[in-house]
């Protein structure tokens, strides 16, 4: 899998291995480590899910997009 005569991964292969060793797809990793980065585990609450935190992220289509209803 490493593509390189050091054996070093490149992001998308450690993220692929992270995903298959745990057992969900390597965009559900991507997802995740995109929610953390934006959001800085001090501003982080037990109990919400990444799901929640993706779609609140600075400059995420759902916080540019007004609730109505």
């Amino acid at each position: 899998m490493p593509n390189s005569a050091d054996d070093l991964f490149t992001v998308t292969e450690s993220l692929q291995l992270f995903a298959d060793f745990i057992g969900v797809e390597r965009r559900t990793v991507e997802d995740w480590r995109y929610a953390a980065n934006r959001w800085l585990k001090e501003h982080r609450r037990e109990g919400v899910s990444f799901t929640v935190k993706r779609d609140r992220s600075p400059g995420s289509v759902q916080t540019r997009t007004p609730i109505t209803g």
